[in-house]
């Protein structure tokens, strides 16, 4: 397990995260599944940035 989300769980999850974490997580979310970068949910929730 690397904790790296994946497309399939932005898209399972996507009413949570927007109800739970609002418009703009939701966005970085899907942002980050369709460009495949490797991040983890709270990356993307709290907008840190890895080289």
């Amino acid at each position: 397990m690397r904790g790296v989300i994946t497309t399939g769980d932005v898209v399972r999850h996507l009413g949570i995260i927007f109800s739970e974490f609002g418009l703009a997580c939701t966005i970085r979310c899907v942002l980050a599944a369709v460009r495949r970068r490797e991040t983890t949910f709270l990356d993307v929730a709290f907008k840190v940035s890895r080289p």
